[in-house]
């Protein structure tokens, strides 16, 4: 993702976001920590290129597209609270471990 100044900006899960294209995700684990990873939306669910095993239970809170330009639409993320509410969709990893 770029370091710009509105490198903490992001769009909510609800707006609709391009299909199969390279995604910074915004997610929170229920353990209440915050990351961006990287991944991508295939039109049903989201996926993150997660380094290990212990990735698990974390839910997208936002999203953008790493170096296209963002709007009003879009939000503060590091404002979005930290503890899944249970309506934010699940992330999933991209490829499952052996």
């Amino acid at each position: 993702m770029n370091l710009s100044a509105d490198s903490a900006c992001c769009y909510l899960p609800e707006r609709q976001p391009p299909v199969n294209v390279p995604l910074s995700i915004y997610a929170c684990s229920i353990d209440d920590i915050t990351g961006w990873f990287s991944g991508r939306y295939d039109g049903r669910a989201w996926h993150a290129d997660m380094s290990s095993g212990e990735e698990e239970g974390w839910y997208v809170l936002g999203w953008r597209q790493p170096h296209a330009p963002l709007d009003t639409a879009c939000v503060d993320c590091d404002g979005l609270p930290t503890h899944p509410l249970g309506h934010e969709p699940p992330l999933l990893r991209a490829t499952p471990v052996a």
